[in-house]
Order: C-alpha cells, then sequence, then structure tokens
C-alpha cells in the first residue's frame, strides 16, 4: 500500500507489520518501518495529503492490498483455482459464524485436509485468498469498511466525530 500511495502522490509516514508493541523500528526512505508483536493486521499511515486527497486516488490505495493478495492466491493455488477460492471466501465467513457448530466445523476440518495434503506454497495462496476476503467485508476498520466510508464522503460530509464512532463500532465487530 506504502508503494502504491507513493506512486499515485501520497507520502506515507509509517509502514507497521503486526500490531501490539514495537519490537523494532527503524527509519528509511523518509519513512519509519515498525514491527510489533502480535502477528495480526499491517498498517501504512499517510501524511495529511492522504485526508485531503481525492477518493478514488484513496481507494486505488485501500484496495491495492487485497488485489496483491488475490494475485498471491492465483499465483500459488494449483490449477487456477485462488480466485475461486477468494470468492468462495465470502460466503464461508458467513456460514462459519452463524452456525460454528456446524459449517465452521466442517471448514475447520476441510483446511486440515488441504494442509495435510499440500505443499506450503498452496497454503499460503488459499490463506492470501481467504484473507484478501476478510479484508474486503464492509466492516468500518477493514479495508472494504474504509473504502465505503471514503465513497461516502466523497458523496456527503461525514462529521469527524461520526467517523470515529462508525470506526469505534467496527473494532468492537
Amino acid at each position: 500500500m506504502a508503494i502504491v500511495g507513493h506512486l499515485v502522490g501520497f507520502h506515507p509516514k509509517e509502514v507497521s507489520y503486526f500490531s501490539g508493541p514495537t519490537i523494532i523500528s527503524f527509519d528509511c526512505f523518509g519513512m519509519t518501518f515498525r514491527m510489533g508483536c502480535i502477528p495480526i493486521a499491517a498498517n501504512v499511515q499517510f501524511g495529511d495529503d492522504f485526508d485531503r486527497g481525492g477518493c478514488w486516488r484513496k481507494i486505488v490505495v485501500m484496495l491495492s492490498g487485497c488485489v496483491l493478495l488475490i494475485v498471491i492466491a492465483v499465483i500459488c493455488v494449483p490449477a487456477a483455482n485462488g480466485f475461486p477460492e477468494f470468492l468462495s471466501a465470502f460466503p464461508e465467513i458467513f456460514r462459519g459464524t452463524t452456525d460454528a457448530n456446524g459449517a465452521g466445523v466442517a471448514y475447520a476440518k476441510l483446511a486440515l485436509a488441504y494442509i495435510q495434503s499440500h505443499n506450503g506454497l498452496a497454503l499460503l495462496g488459499i490463506t492470501a485468498a481467504k484473507l484478501a476476503a476478510i479484508i474486503l467485508m464492509p466492516i468500518p476498520v477493514l479495508n472494504g469498511g474504509q473504502t465505503l466510508m471514503a465513497l461516502w464522503s466523497s458523496a456527503f460530509s461525514i462529521p469527524q466525530t461520526l467517523a470515529q464512532r462508525i470506526m469505534l463500532v467496527g473494532l468492537l465487530l
């Protein structure tokens, strides 16, 4: 996202891998690179120019990470099943969360069988496909929710306090 943001004219300030307390941090190329200790999430913080940037440039940046994950899935998953795996993740997420004892257990068993029968590259591809689907969900703190917020704020004025409350609700989900 930092590279795409730079290419469309934004100035990345910080690139963070993982969350939580910082394990290591260094400055390079005018940015701070930081690694946290909890292996979830990644984040790019841009300067004030991002807030003032055009809606479509923001959307390109917000979706660039998801596009990269889909490309990884298409490259890594055998027999060109990367994109279908990405598409199937959306209903799987809803079925798995609404019927945790039924569909959720079945998906866990399928995942275990896949891990046992495929190589690490295929597993990386499947993980990338499913992660791209999760990130695109319309939850305010995820890229899908941020994209919807950018589209909404380009058409309507959203007070900063309302945007912060929407983000807080997204964190609680």
